[in-house]
C-alpha cells in the first residue's frame, strides 16, 4: 500500500481549499468595487438599495472566507500530522 497516497489526497483537498478561498475572495473584492460605486450613488433610491444589497454580499461572503480559512487550518495540521507519520516508517502519531 502506498502510505503518502492520504497525504496527496489530503494535500489536493488543502490546494481546492485554498483555490474556493481565493475565488470567494474575488468575488468580495468585486461586491467591494460595486459598493463602492453604490455609495457613489448613495442619493438615489437605487444606489441606497444597491448599498444594502451589497453590504449583505460582503458579509456572507466574509463569513464564508472566514469557514473555510478554519477549515482549511484544520486540514492542514492533519496533513502535517500525517506527513509526519508517513516519514515515521511505523511510529504512532503523537
Amino acid at each position: 500500500m502506498n502510505h503518502n497516497a492520504p497525504v496527496h489526497r489530503l494535500l489536493i483537498r488543502v490546494l481546492n481549499v485554498d483555490a474556493e478561498i481565493q475565488a470567494i475572495r474575488n468575488e468580495r473584492d468585486a461586491a467591494l468595487h460595486w459598493l463602492t460605486r453604490a455609495q457613489d450613488e448613495r442619493w438615489t433610491k437605487r444606489g441606497s438599495t444597491q448599498i444594502a444589497d451589497c453590504e449583505a454580499l460582503v458579509s456572507e461572503l466574509n463569513m464564508g472566507i472566514a469557514a473555510l480559512v478554519a477549515h482549511r487550518s484544520s486540514l492542514a495540521s492533519t496533513l502535517s500530522r500525517l506527513a509526519d507519520h508517513s516519514g515515521d516508517s511505523g511510529r504512532e502519531i503523537r
